[in-house]
């Protein structure tokens, strides 16, 4: 390598990056200007110093194998980042680019590179780790103080103290609160580093006007940062003495916010030994730290407070004179007062927090539910415990019952469920109160009343009991009185207050008839008070000047002759405007302006396939009927109805606001609850969406597509009520065909859950086995009753009918979205271990275990049982055809299971 001639020199020395040449042995040959500047070195004494005189000697091995690698590989290295050393012992972070310098006869001579200053960027990459760091340790600090309670908080505050002090750099850390007047602050918590004296016991109950300048600062700003305590403003005199008394150089005061804008305390991070300088970032998240122990404060505060509410309302309780417990969501017992005690004779402490009905043995000997259960989770085998459930506001229930553990005394239980603030349930509450005297002087009212009750009951209608000048002495209502009338205040008034004008002037000149003559009479008349309905009424005298009036509504018998007339534009099952009508009205009414606004209701019923499929298509177009029935009635002949489709309803009506319309959507639902109330038998469950449209034209369909969208809405947020609706009816179904009875279900359930327990199915799959047990043979609601209950053998075709049944009720359980997890066990609970069953003919393992396990079952229960074609067997008659059928229409591993594991409780539990 030769010197450098003056010109290169020159344009090597405007390069902003420093320029190297140096030797094999690694002597400067050839530097820049920046190259100086950089290392520190003038250019002259750079030349010939070897390159080991500016860096550490760990670096210049790093550097020199380097340097080898170049020299082996004659490839050249770029991006080599090390730290250099200056003459002034001050250090910088370089990086540098190297490639070998080749003679003329190929051979390397030395080396050439570019070194740039890149301290800036690893100090700004320092800075960012140390701020991850911040970071990762603030989450840890986090998630001690919310796992902390009020037992622990003083050692988890302590900790993040200990943690964020030693992570700034900070000789000593603390925490100061206020007194609930916050005329007074103390060092409540403290840690020191090695070295630094505690002064926590020196800062006690301090007056919060000592540190006036300090807390006006920190109401104005989340924190103050003093660099230098001897150069604090002479307003903060006091503060500095104080300081400058602890040996404090620099610190740092972060608030600890507290409710409504006041503080609760703040947190210090002194420098004792020398001045610190700390980032506005560490700072920034030193204030985060500072708002998690304010978080932890607040919240162990409230849990005290909480457990002293607890405990007021324990001794409230206490001193009601009814008998009154609670429970939890899980159904463990939380409350049970001291009349509950003297009533059940079971002191609280030894109840509390007990569970599975254990609460209920006092009262019935037994576990079971009690109306706390009820309130807690409705359901219909709870509801089948009591005869006389009351429903009234706020989803509370009352009831009468006996309870045999108490001499037979009749109870008055009330019960309603207690929610958080979320609204969701979070367990139930029950009073009661011994109502034995009262219950007996009501059952002798009722016999001296009977004759005249076995009268009400007979009469189907509307039943008023009349005096001679027209006043109300009695009125019921029948399932069909169709008369909106307030019949609770209606007692003691004339008529003229109770109907309207076109009623009261038939019934007044029909009683006075009755009344003189003696002989019952029969009128008809009309009211149009809401829409136009006609009614036939039966009057009839009864002793002295009383007489009595049954009104029928016979509506329906009008309606049918207007039917054939209108046949072309109305439904033929629901006597509501069709589709054709639909269109036409929806073309007719974007081009009228006087009809609006105006609102447009879609409804559906829903699961109307499944009630065809399993209740036959009748009654399926007896629910289209009520739901259209309950349309009419809702909007009062102010709204045209159409049925636009096999489910689906459509209503149009005038509106005076928005208002108005949400009032006829709550009117709807409501109208479908009254039905459901009264028609167990068959419940209604719909969904609606409304929409409102201001003006004629494309405003019409768009207001169309809105309600069609609000509904499809609404189905999705009903789901689970009008499922179980429909669990409903497939009961009703069964319990109507008479395949539950004599109590195979709950017979069948039994056994099926021992052996599935046996088996080792796990606890999520066991609800399943007790849908199986009801509804497996859902499917033979589809086979002539006269097969079913056939008493001799069955013909090869009358068979292949059962057969189907599997089949059927595979179909029916997929339509109900509570039978589809046991689908496939319907459809195959007939297979043969061989493969000789039906409908599949799958053979072993390839039958579904549930399906195998549901076999033996029902097989035990069958030959155990009476059936219409024969009397029931031993159940040593059924362990021996069980053992003749295995491993031809048996799992023979589950049969042997069922004979060693389950039939000993079966028969423990007979016995």
């Amino acid at each position: 390598m030769q010197p450098r001639d003056d010109t290169i020199q020159t344009i090597l020395d405007t390069i902003e990056d420093g320029f190297f040449e140096v030797d094999l042995a690694g002597n400067m040959l050839v530097c820049n200007r920046a190259l100086a500047r950089i290392i520190g070195y003038p250019v002259p004494e750079l030349l010939g110093k070897n390159y080991t005189e500016y860096m550490k000697a760990e670096t210049a091995q790093l550097v020199y194998k380097v340097f080898s690698g170049v020299f082996l590989t004659r490839e050249p290295v770029r991006g080599f980042e090390w730290e250099l050393l200056r003459p002034d012992g001050s250090t910088l972070w370089v990086e540098t680019s190297v490639s070998p310098v080749i003679n003329g006869d190929g051979r390397i001579a030395g080396f050439r590179g570019v070194l740039r200053d890149i301290s800036a960027r690893k100090k700004a990459e320092q800075l960012l780790d140390h701020q991850l760091q911040f970071e990762k340790l603030l989450a840890h600090i986090s998630q001690v103080l919310f796992l902390s309670n009020e037992a622990n908080l003083d050692s988890c505050i302590e900790l993040a103290l200990a943690k964020l002090g030693e992570f700034v750099g900070a000789d000593r850390s603390y925490l100061f609160l206020f007194s609930a007047d916050m005329r007074t602050t103390s060092n409540t918590h403290e840690w020191c580093a090695p070295g630094i004296s505690p002064q926590k016991h020196n800062l006690q109950k301090l007056p919060a006007e000592v540190f006036s300048w300090w807390m006006k600062q920190l109401y104005t700003e989340p924190y103050l940062y003093i660099p230098s305590v001897s150069e604090l403003p002479p307003e903060a005199e006091a503060e500095r003495q104080i300081l400058e008394m602890q040996d404090i150089q620099s610190l740092i005061v972060v608030s600890v916010p507290g409710h409504g804008g006041n503080l609760l305390g703040f947190l210090g991070f002194d420098a004792v030994r020398e001045k610190r300088e700390w980032h506005e970032d560490s700072i920034r998240l030193l204030s985060m730290a500072a708002q998690c122990i304010a978080h932890a404060i607040q919240r162990c505060r409230s849990d005290r407070i909480i457990h002293e509410s607890a405990r007021l309302l324990q001794d409230i309780v206490n001193f009601f004179p009814d008998p009154f417990f609670a429970i939890d969501a899980e159904g463990k017992v939380t409350v049970w007062n001291q009349a509950m005690e003297q009533l059940s004779g079971v002191k609280a402490g030894e109840i509390i927090g007990k569970g599975d009905y254990e609460y209920a043995l006092p009262f019935y000997g037994c576990r079971r539910p009690l109306l706390a259960d009820l309130a807690l989770s409705y359901d219909s085998e709870t509801v089948e415990l009591y005869d006389k459930l009351l429903h009234i506001e706020d989803q509370t229930l009352t009831v009468e019952t006996k309870v045999p553990m108490l001499d037979g005394k009749t109870l008055w239980a009330k019960a309603k469920p207690i929610y958080d603030r979320k609204g969701k349930i979070k367990g139930a509450v029950q009073s009661l109160r011994d109502i034995t005297y009262r219950v007996q002087m009501e059952e002798h009212l009722k016999n001296t009343l009977s004759e005249l009750e076995a009268v009400m009951q007979a009469l189907p209608d509307l039943y008023v009991r009349l005096k001679a000048d027209g006043t109300v002495l009695d009125i019921r209502a029948g399932y069909n009185a169709a008369l909106d009338l307030d019949y609770a205040r209606a007692v003691g008034k004339n008529l003229p207050e109770v109907f309207v004008p076109s009623i009261n002037r038939a019934l007044e000149q029909t009683l006075s008839e009755v009344i003189q003559t003696r002989k019952a009479v029969v009128t008809q008349f009309s009211c149009s008070n809401s829409d136009e309905r006609y009614f036939q009424a039966h009057v009839v005298p009864l002793f002295g000047d009383q007489a009595v009036a049954v009104i029928r509504d016979v509506t329906e018998h009008h309606k049918y002759t207007k039917y054939l007339q209108e046949i072309s534009l109305y439904d033929n099952l629901t006597k509501v405007h069709n589709r054709h009508a639909f269109q036409q009205e929806l073309e007719r009414i974007q081009t009228l302006s006087e009809t609006f606004p105006m609102g447009i209701m879609v409804c559906d019923v829903d699961g109307l396939k499944l009630v065809n499929d399993v209740l036959g298509h009748l009654a399926g177009d007896r629910l289209l009927e009520v739901f259209a029935q309950l349309l009419k009635s809702c909007f009062e002949n102010k709204a045209k109805i159409f049925r636009t489709g096999g489910d689906e309803f459509v209503a149009i009506f005038p509106l005076h606001d928005h208002q108005d319309m949400e009032t006829r959507y709550a009117e709807l639902y409501q109208a479908v609850d009254l039905y459901n109330s009264t028609n167990p038998d068959l419940p209604l469950s719909i969904s609606a969406g409304v929409g409102l449209c201001q003006e004629p034209g494309p405003a019409v369909q768009d207001a169309l597509e809105r309600a069609d969208n609000n509904m499809y809405q609404a189905k999705l947020r009903q789901y689970k009520g009008s499922h179980l609706y429909l669990k409903q009816t497939l009961m009703h179904a069964l319990a109507e065909r008479d395949f539950l009875a004599q109590g195979h279900g709950d017979r069948l359930q039994k056994t099926l859950l021992l052996l599935a327990r046996a088996v080792g199915m796990p606890s999520s799959r066991l609800d399943d086995f007790r849908l199986m047990a009801y509804f497996h043979d859902i499917g033979k609601i589809r086979v002539p009753q006269h097969i079913l209950m056939k008493p001799g053998p069955l013909t090869p075709e009358e068979k292949r009918e059962v057969a189907k049944h599997c089949t059927v009720g595979h179909r029916i359980a997929l339509s109900a979205p509570e039978l589809v997890p046991i689908a496939e066990w319907i459809l195959h609970h007939h297979e043969r271990w061989d493969g000789s069953g039906y409908p599949l003919g799958l053979k072993e393992t390839a039958i579904p275990l549930e399906s195998r396990i549901f076999a033996i079952a029902d097989a035990y229960d069958a030959i155990t049982n009476d059936r219409p074609y024969r009397k029931a067997r031993s159940s040593a008659e059924a362990v021996a055809e069980l053992r003749a059928y295995a491993g031809t229409q048996f799992d023979p591993e589950l049969v042997n299971l069922f004979i060693s594991a389950v039939l000993p409780a079966i028969e423990s539990s007979f016995s």
